[in-house]
C-alpha cells in the first residue's frame, strides 16, 4: 500500500489497517448516506471488503487512508485511490486505433477504477515511484461522515492528498469519476478545480446497476483561491 500518513489544517491521514475494516464496512453499507461516495448501492460482506483490502495492501500503487480530526482523534472520513503511470502519447492512426478515442489518464473504461473496488497487486518494481515517471492519480472514493460535512474537511483532504503526491511522487494530474446524476458531487469537484472531460455510458456498479459516469480531471499544480463558504464537503 502506498502510505499517506500526513497532517495539515486540523486533519491527518492514517493508512487503513485490517482492524479498521468493520467500521469502514458500516460506511460502505450505509448506502443512503454514502452510495455516491463509495459507488456501493447494496450491502457487501466483510469478507468481500477484506479481499479488496488484501489487494490494496499488497500493492505499491494503491492508497486507502482514514481522514482523522486532529482535535478529537475521530475518523471523520476516508479516501481511496491509486497511482497510475501515464502512457507516453502516440500520434496518428496507431494512436487512434489503440485508444479507441481516448484513454484519459491511462484508466480506460475499467469499472473497477470507477467504483474503487479491487486492488492492483504490485509486480516487480511497480512499487517504486520515481519522479521522472509521469504519474497521475485516480481518486476513487472520498467519504466524509454526515456530522462533519459542509465544514471544509473534504476540501482540505483533497488539497492535502494532492500536495503530498505532488511533492513525493511528482504527480501531474488527478482524475476521478462521478455518477452523472450526482449533481452535488460534480459541483463540489468543479469547485476544487476539476473539469469534466468525458461522459461514459452504461457502467455497472458492484451491485450490477447500470448508470452513466462523468470523468473529471485537474492539473495537480493548479493553485486554487476559493473562499471558505465555497469549500463545502
Amino acid at each position: 500500500m502506498y502510505q499517506l500518513n500526513a497532517e495539515r489544517g486540523g486533519i491527518c491521514f492514517k493508512d487503513i489497517q485490517r482492524e479498521d475494516l468493520p467500521e469502514i464496512l458500516r460506511w460502505y453499507n450505509d448506502t443512503q448516506e454514502f452510495e455516491f461516495a463509495t459507488g456501493v448501492d447494496a450491502p457487501i460482506s466483510l469478507d468481500k471488503l477484506a479481499e479488496s483490502f488484501e489487494g490494496i495492501a499488497s500493492s505499491g500503487k494503491d492508497f486507502f487512508a482514514g481522514i482523522y480530526s486532529v482535535e478529537n482523534g475521530e475518523m471523520i472520513g476516508f479516501l481511496k485511490g491509486a497511482l497510475k503511470e501515464k502512457p507516453e502519447p502516440e500520434t496518428g492512426e496507431k494512436s487512434a486505433k489503440k485508444t479507441g478515442g481516448g484513454n484519459e489518464g491511462g484508466f480506460g473504461k475499467d469499472p473497477t477504477c470507477l467504483w474503487g473496488y479491487g486492488g492492483e497487486r504490485a509486480r516487480g518494481s511497480e512499487g517504486k515511484h520515481e519522479k521522472n515517471i509521469n504519474w497521475n492519480v485516480w481518486l476513487s472514493i472520498l467519504a466524509i461522515k454526515p456530522a462533519y460535512r459542509n465544514k471544509g474537511y473534504g476540501g482540505k483532504a483533497v488539497e492535502l492528498l494532492l500536495d503530498c503526491l505532488k511533492e513525493n511522487v511528482g504527480v501531474k494530474e488527478a482524475y476521478l469519476a462521478v455518477v452523472e446524476e450526482n449533481f452535488k458531487g460534480r459541483a463540489f469537484w468543479a469547485r476544487k478545480g476539476f473539469e469534466e472531460i468525458k461522459r461514459l455510458e452504461n457502467h455497472a456498479a458492484p451491485s450490477g446497476r447500470v448508470c452513466n459516469a462523468v470523468i473529471m480531471r485537474r492539473a495537480v499544480q493548479q493553485q486554487l483561491k476559493i473562499s471558505a463558504t465555497q469549500d463545502l464537503l
